[in-house]
């Protein structure tokens, strides 16, 4: 917050929430920041049985047994929902006690719930060993192998470039990624996601085999040569399982990230 700005002792959640991410959260990622604003939407939201919903009490009126009760509603859902909501929830009110809305701080014990593991997977090695036999033929079977042998991000793997792929020296240079939202290229999640990976030798024979088709600068362009969506990507993997499905008789079902915790794994 600005030095000295004073801040209304009458300020609801809601607008608390807004002031918060524009002070503390303003240099983040703008996906990320979208996570965060999605997150207390869903807070806000919450509707005690006086027909109160949360966004609109008071920061100074919430007390611990109004906290208690939304993230007891959470039992059930998934482990990863339930920390996300818990770490803005602590922030949020940290935040509002540092600033002196609050004295004492309603989130310093939220209730442990239980939840169902929505987590990441890696590939078995059967499943892994599936996917390198009938990885050909199909548009996503190349972007598979990609995370799965070089455990590129889906955002990395479908902004990679020609230019990035070192055959030569069998080197992968990583240093930029897609923006799913707009379809442009960006700088990589972090400054240590830029990286320089070795090309195993599964990979290689692929990427030779798709050098020589290539066009354009791009190694997994569109039709017009721009970035795939999140959307193709999306259409792209499930039509992709289903080949896979429809050539093994088997039912293998994975998301991108477990292409790349599989890599991880190995």
């Amino acid at each position: 917050l600005m030095e000295g700005e004073k801040i209304d002792s009458r300020i609801t959640v809601e607008k608390w929430a807004e002031k918060w991410m524009g002070s503390y959260k303003s240099g983040l990622e703008d996906s990320t920041k979208r996570w965060y604003n999605a997150t207390l939407r869903s807070i806000c939201q919450y509707t005690f049985k006086t027909g109160v919903a949360f966004g609109q009490m008071r920061v100074a009126d919430v007390r611990s047994a109004h906290l208690s009760e939304i993230v007891n509603s959470l039992a059930g859902a998934g482990k990863g929902t339930i920390q996300a909501k818990k770490l803005v929830i602590r922030g949020l009110f940290s935040a509002a006690q540092e600033n002196g809305i609050i004295h004492i701080n309603p989130a310093s014990k939220l209730p442990n719930v239980k939840g169902t593991y929505e987590g990441h997977k890696a590939l078995t090695r059967r499943e892994a060993a599936l996917i390198a036999d009938h990885y050909q033929g199909h548009n996503f079977g190349l972007p598979a192998m990609l995370m799965m042998w070089a455990g590129l991000r889906k955002q990395e793997c479908f902004s990679l470039r020609w230019e990035d792929i070192d055959l030569a020296n069998s080197v992968i240079h990583v240093s930029h990624a897609m923006d799913v939202r707009t379809g442009s290229q960006k700088a990589t999640k972090t400054e240590n996601s830029v990286r320089d990976i070795p090309i195993f030798a599964a990979l290689k024979l692929p990427l030779q085999r798709a050098y020589k088709s290539r066009s354009g600068a791009l190694v997994f362009p569109r039709e017009d040569g721009s970035l795939w969506s999140e959307q193709t990507i999306k259409s792209a993997l499930e039509s992709f399982t289903k080949m896979l499905k429809e050539r093994t008789g088997e039912d293998i079902s994975f998301t991108c990230h477990d292409l790349r915790d599989t890599f991880a794994t190995m």
